[in-house]
């Protein structure tokens, strides 16, 4: 869901991005606090997502969410 909103949407800022993100990744409320420490981390500096029409192998997408 998170990367065909991105493809839709073109290119994102990145504020843009955390919110699509933190809605589709993001069951339960209790779990902001830890998706906002773990994006903030991840995107350190970062002012645009670039390339969101890239192909993200959906596997890499799924390692990437367990490990955090």
């Amino acid at each position: 869901m998170l990367i065909e909103a991105c493809r839709r949407r073109g290119r994102l800022s990145i504020d843009d991005f955390y919110y699509f993100s933190r809605t589709c990744l993001v069951k339960d409320e209790a779990n902001f606090d830890k998706f906002d420490r773990a994006f903030g981390e991840y995107f350190k500096g970062v002012e645009a997502i670039m390339g969101v029409e890239a192909d993200i192998p959906l596997e890499w997408l799924r390692k990437q969410a367990s490990s955090t």
